[in-house]
């Protein structure tokens, strides 16, 4: 079967749907938790996600539904273990990351024959995305979209400077509240689709080649969406013509395309201004 013949498979269709939707929304997400220097908190939110949809799919509820308490609780459990502990951000970070992993495959162990179906759920499964899906993926990126339109000043100061823009007057700490909790749910959305153990480049290698060229933080939005689009997109297509696994096809592309522009690159650092 040539590409032209997988691309009027309705199966092929919704996944690159799913891959424009959750390509541009990682892509928006990326610049935030990158420029707040926390960009393994997409980490925790996977697996805070794989942990919760295991558990909803154990105790007889909806996975998804599952998937939004556990990548929500694993988020905002990262702020009191830095402020008990007085640990860095990065060893909360590992700390919640290792406790959800833990719970992830305790509950798959405990899954019987059903660990197949779960399995997906570290991988993605986007080639075989029920219809409804879509619309969850669809909605989850303008969600994200609104925050950074809604709150786009003070997200602007606290991607300069957290301490300034309390000394400002900003309310960072709602802020980074409602960013971290819009992460958590859209992770939980994107995973079925993109999976636990791959969401993090799409996440991260977007924002991070667009760092690279982008002159503003505009451009930088911008330029981070249409990378991540763009390199899920072409991910799913040579996926399909090359027979290989979609998910690491896709982080190929994107770490691919991040060496490139590094190579190439002529610019001083983004201004977020």
């Amino acid at each position: 079967m040539n590409l032209l013949d997988w691309l009027h498979l309705p199966l092929m269709q919704r996944a690159l749907w799913a891959a424009l939707a959750g390509g541009v929304g990682c892509g928006l997400l990326g610049v935030l938790i990158v420029g707040l220097r926390i960009p393994f908190i997409g980490v925790a939110a996977a697996h805070g996600a794989m942990a919760g949809a295991v558990a909803g799919h154990l105790l007889g509820v909806s996975p998804m539904s599952g998937a939004f308490a556990g990548a929500c609780l694993a988020v905002w459990l990262i702020g009191p273990i830095i402020e008990k502990s007085r640990q860095e951000h990065e060893l909360a970070v590992g700390i919640v990351f290792s406790t959800m992993l833990g719970l992830t495959f305790m509950g798959m162990s405990l899954a019987g024959g059903e660990i197949n179906r779960l399995l997906a759920l570290l991988w993605g499964s986007i080639l075989l995305l029920p219809p409804d899906r879509l619309v969850w993926m669809a909605g989850a990126t303008a969600l994200v979209a609104a925050l950074i339109v809604g709150f786009y000043p003070g997200l602007r100061a606290l991607l300069v400077s957290r301490k300034l823009a309390a000394a400002a007057g900003l309310r960072d700490a709602f802020l980074m509240g409602l960013v971290l909790t819009v992460v958590g749910l859209s992770v939980a959305v994107y995973l079925e689709a993109l999976g636990g153990l791959l969401i993090f480049a799409v996440l991260i290698a977007p924002a991070a080649t667009a760092r690279l060229f982008a002159r503003s933080l505009p451009a930088l939005f911008v330029a981070s969406a249409a990378l991540g689009a763009g390199g899920c997109l072409a991910g799913v297509l040579l996926s399909a013509w090359w027979n290989v696994g979609t998910g690491a096809m896709v982080i190929v592309v994107l770490c691919a395309a991040f060496f490139v522009v590094l190579i190439f690159r002529r610019r001083e650092a983004t201004r977020y201004d």
